[in-house]
């Protein structure tokens, strides 16, 4: 069996880092905002799709190929209906740590906005909690639970 070679270029992350500042200090938090609502409504369109279609579990293989490629320190499980990503090393923080990169401030808040619009998308929720500086976080997802009429 032919063993998938890995391509991964994590200097990404420290690109993204200073472009993040960059938008934030010329066009600041709605500037930010806008930009990755754009990024999920398009790039990631099809996991919204799938997501809304197929369930959760389309989420959960996303993110298994994405931190699998990054060789990441995570854990992702199912507790009440809820499909939980605790990241316990996140690989992007890491590596700019590692090579020296400035970290924006607020690089974490790109994974809240990018994971509330695809989830809005999909009629599902999420949330996060992140240390950033610590580098951990844990991310939640869920289906919308619908409202009843009375």
């Amino acid at each position: 069996m032919n063993k998938i070679k890995k391509n991964v270029h994590k200097d990404f992350h420290g690109a993204m880092s200073f472009g993040l500042k960059y938008v934030y200090d010329s066009y600041g938090d709605n500037g930010v905002k806008e930009y990755f609502k754009e990024l999920a409504n398009t790039v990631y369109s099809p996991l919204s799709k799938a997501l809304q279609k197929k369930g959760l579990g389309e989420l959960e293989k996303h993110w298994r190929k994405i931190f699998d490629l990054e060789d990441a320190d995570y854990e992702l499980f199912y507790k009440d209906n809820v499909l939980n990503l605790k990241i316990n090393k996140c690989p992007a923080i890491s590596h700019m740590k590692k090579f020296g990169y400035e970290i924006f401030e607020k690089f974490c808040e790109h994974c809240r906005i990018l994971n509330a619009e695809i989830c809005r998308n999909a009629g599902c929720q999420s949330s996060i909690e992140y240390d950033q500086n610590k580098g951990k976080c844990l991310q939640k997802f869920w289906k919308e639970r619908r409202k009843t009429k009375v």
